[in-house]
């Protein structure tokens, strides 16, 4: 009899040993129901987002990061993606490049060799993306990025070698170009003469003569070309020259600052030219520029879209379906829409295409495997509408274009159809 009770206290302590190291195949949860050890919480994959939270051009990063939650958040709170029979989430990582090439190198630096990231957004800028990607792309990192001048590193040769991983979420250059013209034939019918006043920064040097071609193309002569320091903020000289020359249109850029300068500075020269700008806020000609509607007819290209509340609380939309993402944006994230809150739309989308590229491929770590599910056309019904990249690694999304009469404070915001290359 002392054998049998001596064998039982063995058996409790064995059972309870078992049961706290987890051996057991259930377990009960907090409110006391039992469930499968099966249903394991998901893994996260670490996405980095190399972003403009300081520096000169920070509204980038003002716009983006809340966008980029949200989109995160979304995939999420949906229970994350399954992926081979196993549940994933994402994790994002923030790191400030402070608008600036070197901290953006050193940031990425970081993020790849320090913290394991193989999947980098940003950053958004012609002058810092093209370091970045020199540096991670040969680690076999999956890179998302708008810049302009990446479009060098995206020739036929390169998408299948060194930039096999390399995505930009914009427009080809062509694509840009075909935008421009197209929104500036629109926007002023009757116009036959155009003069550019751009800044020497890398994203105007990459688009000022795609759009210059294709307002040619449009039928636009052009009598003047200007380039000014991106940091400029003394427009006379060469508004008084623009001005000798009579042009129906000025088109300018691509800098807030510099739209905004130029516009006012317009204004008090008596310049009467409509003037056009792109992937800058609709709130400059209407109250940035001079503190209430510029005398002068306006129109914004919206790259990739338009997202905004104009000064008199209108939300200006285009397409009209990110109405939605800004109630998300608010209800989920406690943001309100912001000025340029397109620039987030360069990676609003692109989080859930990820997640499907990766579904599509099969793997969440193959980065070449996942690019070539990218390539083929794996598209996402996004914000913007079906979302995907196409064989040249680039996007190809409709355009929201916003103009506004002279004197007035009410823009009438449309679509382009997408440019097609």
């Amino acid at each position: 009899m002392k054998r049998t009770k001596f064998l039982g206290i063995v058996l409790t302590v064995v059972a309870l040993v078992t049961t706290a190291c987890g051996g057991s195949s259930s377990k009960k949860s907090a409110t006391g129901s039992t469930k499968s050890s099966s249903s394991a919480a998901p893994t996260p994959i670490k996405l980095g987002f190399l972003v403009e939270q300081s520096g000169p051009v920070a509204v980038v990063g003002t716009v983006a990061i809340p966008a980029m939650q949200l989109a995160v958040k979304k995939v999420n709170d949906a229970g994350g993606f399954t992926v081979a029979g196993k549940k994933y989430t994402f994790d994002l990582d923030i790191k400030d490049n402070k608008s600036d090439a070197s901290a953006s190198a050193a940031a990425a630096t970081g993020m790849v060799d320090d913290d394991g990231v193989k999947f980098i957004f940003g950053p958004t800028t012609s002058d810092t993306s093209p370091g970045v990607a020199q540096i991670v792309l040969p680690k076999g990192v999956l890179m998302f990025s708008p810049g302009t001048a990446l479009q060098t590193m995206l020739t036929p040769d390169k998408l299948t070698t060194s930039s096999e991983t390399l995505f930009r979420t914009n427009w080809s250059p062509e694509g840009i170009g075909a935008e421009g013209g197209a929104a500036l034939r629109k926007a002023f019918p009757n116009a036959k003469t155009i003069a550019f006043v751009m800044s020497d920064s890398g994203s105007s040097k990459a688009t000022a003569p795609v759009t210059k071609a294709a307002a040619i193309k449009e039928g636009f002569t052009v009598v003047d070309e200007e380039t000014v320091p991106a940091t400029a903020t003394d427009f006379q000289t060469v508004l008084t020259k623009v001005k000798a020359k009579n042009p129906d249109v000025i088109f300018t850029g691509s800098e807030t600052a510099v739209d905004t300068g130029v516009i006012k500075q317009a204004v008090d020269l008596g310049i009467t030219a409509g003037i056009a700008y792109s992937n800058q806020p609709v709130a400059i000609p209407l109250k940035t520029a001079i503190g209430k509607p510029v005398p002068i007819k306006t129109l914004v290209v919206g790259q990739p879209a338009v997202l905004e509340n104009s000064p008199s609380g209108t939300l200006l939309a285009a397409p009209p379906t990110l109405s939605s993402f800004a109630n998300d944006l608010k209800t989920q994230v406690g943001k309100d829409v912001g000025p340029g809150q397109a620039i987030g739309f360069y990676y609003y989308d692109f989080v859930a295409l990820l997640a499907k590229a990766m579904q599509s491929a099969g793997t969440v770590t193959d980065t070449k495997a996942i690019s070539k599910a990218l390539a083929s056309g794996v598209s996402v019904d996004g914000a913007l509408g079906s979302v995907a990249f196409t064989k040249g690694h680039v996007t190809n999304t409709p355009a929201g274009i916003c103009v506004t009469e002279a004197s007035s404070g009410t823009p009438t915001c449309s679509l382009l159809p997408p440019p097609g290359i």
